[in-house]
């Protein structure tokens, strides 16, 4: 069950451009957050379905960003004058760190992370 659809996202969000690109993004993030919320997620309604469908938004923009930069999305440094970057690579277990994290921010207050 994916939590939010490119509808829902393009209404409120604008990164990821191509509704495919969204909709595997989002099915993703909407397994991860099945695993983080114990299966909780698949009862909710109102005010955590609505959660939820930022959480989605949110880690599938996060997973885009780190497919996009293919190195993760961790500015280390960045220069004015002839503009650069330097992004810091960022292993699995940070991305996961990262939107475990995300789920947590997102989710705060709706007891679909474990007890409120």
């Amino acid at each position: 069950m994916n939590y939010a659809d490119y509808g829902y996202y393009s209404a409120h969000y604008s990164v990821i451009e191509k509704e495919e690109t969204f909709e595997r993004l989002a099915f993703l993030a909407s397994r991860r957050l099945d695993i983080l919320t114990g299966q909780r997620a698949q009862r909710a309604s109102g005010y955590k379905l609505e959660a939820l469908r930022d959480c989605v938004c949110n880690m599938a923009e996060y997973l885009y960003a780190a497919e996009s930069t293919a190195q993760g999305t961790g500015i280390t440094s960045v220069s004015n004058e002839g503009y650069s970057e330097s992004y810091q690579a960022v292993t699995p277990e940070q991305v996961e760190e990262n939107l475990r994290s995300l789920a947590f921010q997102w989710l705060s207050g709706t007891g679909l992370m474990g007890a409120m």
